[in-house]
């Protein structure tokens, strides 16, 4: 994430390891670090994607591409979070394009990639699709079959209220009072 950051606003360097620094120390992070859960993977995956789409923006080519799909078809296979940034990504990709600034082809290549690092979990839901059918093998891999009430139910207001608190624990540090000073 410092990384990251520091790509993005080379200067002051310190607002990069203060970004990494609260990423790394945040309550979410410590806390799907200690239970067996895939959010800590996929957000280093995420992480991951990130940093190969700055470079495919700032210098873009069709390899980068690939490994935009690559890496995003891996965070499908740890989360199904990871189809929340596909639709960018491939805007991005075809953005690129529409601009000249990257051939056609890109377009195909991200797809490859995708399909590649994806390709486990894709045939994963080809199987069930083939026990259960289609419907009902895209539902389970978007939802799970003991959670499928909990995500599709309409929010209510203990849901809501859940939600702001696992946020408000994320700032509990200087990252409060810094917040106000990057939004200014």
């Amino acid at each position: 994430v410092a990384l990251l950051v520091r790509r993005l606003v080379p200067r002051p360097a310190a607002a990069a390891w203060i970004a990494g620094g609260f990423f790394g120390l945040s309550h979410t992070m410590w806390w799907e670090s200690t239970i067996v859960e895939s959010q800590a993977v996929h957000a280093a995956l995420f992480t991951a994607c990130l940093h190969a789409l700055v470079s495919l923006v700032r210098r873009p080519q069709g390899l980068m591409a690939f490994l935009l799909g690559l890496l995003a078809g891996l965070a499908l296979m740890v989360h199904d979070l990871a189809l929340l940034a596909l639709p960018a990504y491939g805007l991005t990709v075809i953005y690129l394009c529409a601009k000249r600034r990257l051939g056609w082809s890109a377009v195909a290549l991200l797809i490859v990639g995708w399909l590649i690092g994806a390709g486990g979990f894709l045939a994963m839901v080809a199987q069930k699709a083939g026990e259960v059918g289609l419907t009902a093998a895209v539902s389970s891999a978007l939802f799970g079959d003991s959670w499928r009430g909990d995500v599709t139910a309409a929010p209510g207001a203990t849901t809501v209220g859940k939600g702001c608190a696992y946020v408000l624990l994320n700032f509990p540090n200087l990252a409060l009072p810094l917040m106000a000073v990057g939004v200014w």
